[in-house]
């Protein structure tokens, strides 16, 4: 009886083991493809089916390529979906930029958040002050910069956003410069002013064309405040994301999502939802550089098509490059900074 009872008793704790968390499928969260095959796309098909939405696709196909390689980039580096796509939109298909904008938000609402979701399953190396203190900055600027858009033309959107990425690319190309650091110091305490501040600005950005609180916090984290690339990559990204979430919530209501910008949306959704994960899990495994080579290309076509595509005056000309300057000078500022 005692040899039965413990041969039973062995055979339930082998049970027992097998029954335990699989690594297998503890993996299998961290997926860069998980999330959307699981959630996303399961319910954007059930939407879709459900209200015959398929026969106006071939409307919209020029969104969905667009947004296969703006989610790549969106995941890869701290430059939003949103921002590979606002100069498509608005310089090619000739979309207004408000339209351009809200889609920007709508987009990198599931995009970057699947691609947080992996890096967050990943336990991916975060500055949670770079989180959390851009994040109060932009909640407040955020609504400001919206309605400040609606006091300039589109012409003049337009050249703003294409100087302010210029002037990125020249920030990018003094980080990449940098020696590379560990990220193994400790991290600060979550308040953070010259983080707040970096999100009062970026947030302005982020109201005016649907992005650039990324893109800042990027530069003053590893400028300002040295952190690694990656790391402030992945930062950046869970960032724009909640500030997308909490922009369209805010959009949903004040004001609604025109059909225009909804019908982009759907298109899309399916895209970004594989792309902006993928490109997390990529700059994560793989080296950055050749990412950066595919940005500074798209960030100089952009610039130039802009200024041959676009009927300009002299104010644009000048405000083209004050920003230049400024972002230059402040970008400058930053990377002289000792650790």
């Amino acid at each position: 009886m005692k040899k039965k009872l413990k041969l039973r008793t062995a055979n339930l704790a082998l049970i027992m083991s097998s029954v335990t968390i699989n690594p297998m499928k503890t993996k299998l969260i961290q997926k860069p493809w998980f999330w959307g095959i699981a959630f996303v796309l399961p319910l954007w098909l059930f939407i879709s089916f459900h209200n015959d939405l398929f026969g106006h696709w071939h409307k919209f196909w020029p969104v969905s390529l667009t947004m296969f390689f703006g989610a790549f980039m969106a995941g890869a580096t701290s430059e939003g979906g949103g921002a590979f796509a606002f100069p498509v939109f608005t310089l090619i298909l000739k979309i207004s930029p408000y339209v351009a904008r809200d889609f920007s938000w709508m987009i990198q609402s599931v995009g970057m958040t699947c691609a947080s979701l992996v890096l967050v399953m990943r336990k991916h190396p975060l500055f949670k002050a770079g989180l959390f203190s851009p994040l109060i900055g932009s909640f407040i600027s955020t609504s400001f910069g919206y309605f400040l858009a609606n006091q300039f033309t589109p012409p003049t959107i337009k050249i703003f956003f294409v100087s302010l990425w210029l002037a990125f690319l020249f920030a990018y190309i003094l980080i990449l410069k940098k020696p590379q650091t560990n990220s193994t110091h400790q991290d600060l305490a979550l308040i953070q002013w010259p983080l707040i501040l970096t999100g009062l600005v970026g947030g302005i950005f982020s109201g005016l064309v649907g992005s650039g609180l990324d893109l800042f916090t990027f530069s003053v984290l590893v400028l300002y405040y040295k952190r690694d690339i990656k790391e402030a990559t992945a930062t950046s990204v869970i960032l724009m994301a909640l500030n997308s979430l909490m922009s369209i919530t805010g959009l949903w209501l004040f004001k609604g999502f025109s059909t225009q910008s909804l019908w982009m949306w759907w298109a899309a959704i399916p895209v970004v939802a594989f792309m902006a994960p993928f490109g997390a899990w990529f700059v994560e495994k793989g080296q950055p550089r050749w990412v950066f080579a595919l940005l500074a290309m798209s960030i100089i076509v952009q610039f130039f098509a802009a200024f041959i595509l676009l009927k300009l005056n002299s104010i644009h000309y000048l405000m083209s490059a004050c920003v230049i300057a400024i972002s230059f000078s402040f970008f400058i500022a930053l990377s002289r900074r000792k650790s």
